[in-house]
């Protein structure tokens, strides 16, 4: 909780410095900046803390997801104030205050000072705790939780699967699903992918999923597989595993507590979720699934495999369904000797 409430804080200080910064004066943008840096770093610093220290971790998370809360509110409800006064005043003040400008100025000075003291408040108390999270970091050898990770066994990583795949003949396949992740329209959608099995529908998702411009258009990449015997908690903990490192705590969390995590994970931020090889509409009926991911009209998607166009339509889909078609003769002769010979033609 207490990362997911960091990740929140960045994405508003984020948003704040680069997008509303018209509305901010100079003390704020600096006091905003340096909240950022320090949020950084205890960002780091749960991103690395080792499972042998876990104790001591979950004490300051409750102090840095706390600390994380307050200055979130504390910084949306100043920005709130301050772009409603300006939005709707800025006409009346240029008619009638444009020979005291003085005064507009000074009451935004006003509304800065008592920003300023409640920010420089909420940032004493992260200095705090970053004060002894140097000290633990000083005093310990903190070890990857890679470790941890490693005797979870879920289908899923940070990446697609890994491994060479060869790709013949889909070209216009892959484009075509990169224009609909990154155009259309601001509302979630789901993308779906339908096909028999072995026509490729993973290594074209793959593909996409890897692809440098969709790994810079979306904020958060997550993939999952499914397959038939799927189990909803580690599907849960996989996609968490593709945005953020796991602890005990999540480990043995219940299925609420999961959705609840993914869901603040993914809140405000533009993502993509691959669900590859989708068996049953079950799965996407469950109100678990549904829950999880946010609609922030920010043009999130949602890429999925299935060999069951009922599952597709079940996912709600954008239309049409992409399906995959079968090589032609000269494609699958290439497809042929790249996995035989490593060439795309037969050697003399």
């Amino acid at each position: 909780m207490a990362y997911a409430a960091l990740v929140s804080l960045t994405h508003v200080l984020d948003q704040t410095l680069n997008r509303d910064y018209q509305y901010l004066i100079l003390g704020e943008k600096q006091q905003i900046a340096s909240l950022l840096e320090k949020v950084s770093f205890l960002q780091d610093f749960l991103d690395n803390s080792s499972q042998k220290n876990i104790k001591t971790v979950e004490c300051l998370e409750s102090l840095i997801r706390d600390a994380a809360y307050k200055a979130e509110d504390i910084v949306e409800s100043h920005m709130t104030d301050r772009i409603c006064e300006e939005s709707a005043s800025h006409r009346i003040w240029q008619i009638l205050t444009k020979p005291f400008a003085w005064a507009r100025h000074a009451l935004a000075w006003s509304g800065f000072s008592t920003f300023f003291h409640k920010l420089e408040k909420v940032i004493k108390e992260i200095d705090s705790i970053k004060k002894r999270v140097e000290k633990i970091e000083d005093e310990s050898d903190f070890q990857d939780q890679q470790q941890f990770r490693s005797t979870l066994h879920v289908g899923s990583s940070r990446n697609a699967p890994g491994g060479k795949s060869v790709v013949v003949g889909f070209d216009d396949d892959m484009l075509e699903i990169k224009t609909r992740l990154i155009s259309g329209s601001s509302d979630l959608q789901t993308v779906a992918l339908v096909g028999m099995g072995g026509i490729g529908k993973t290594t074209v998702a793959q593909k996409v999923y890897e692809d440098a411009f969709i790994e810079y258009h979306f904020d958060i990449r997550a993939w999952v597989t499914v397959s038939q015997n799927y189990n909803l908690q580690e599907i849960l903990l996989g996609l968490i595993d593709c945005t953020k490192k796991l602890s005990n705590e999540m480990h043995n969390g219940s299925i609420d507590k999961l959705v609840e995590l993914l869901y603040k994970t993914l809140k405000r931020r533009r993502y993509l979720i691959v669900m590859d090889d989708v068996w049953d509409t079950k799965f996407w009926d469950d109100s678990s699934v549904k829950s999880v991911f946010p609609n922030d009209k920010n043009g999130s998607r949602i890429m999925l495999t299935t060999k069951e166009e009922k599952v597709a339509f079940s996912a709600n889909s954008c239309p049409p369904l992409h399906r995959m078609h079968f090589l032609d003769e000269e494609d699958s002769w290439k497809l042929f000797c790249e996995k035989v010979f490593g060439e795309d033609c037969c050697p003399s």
